[in-house]
């Protein structure tokens, strides 16, 4: 199994410059950001590609 120690040094040997990890709990704070800014965050929110507000939650998530 791949533990996080080989997930940073990999990172860092593909030219990341942080790498971070946290928990599948949703995005609170960036959802209120999104949505207080929505004027300014419209293209992001409304891209198919981008889908910002899908991205505040993890997969399965409600």
């Amino acid at each position: 199994m791949v533990g996080k120690k080989e997930v940073i040094e990999n990172a860092l040997e593909c030219g990341f410059e942080d790498t971070g990890f946290t928990t599948a709990a949703p995005f609170e704070t960036q959802r209120a950001y999104l949505e207080e800014r929505r004027e300014d965050y419209e293209w992001a929110i409304r891209s198919e590609i981008l889908s910002a507000l899908k991205g505040v939650s993890p997969p399965g998530d409600a």
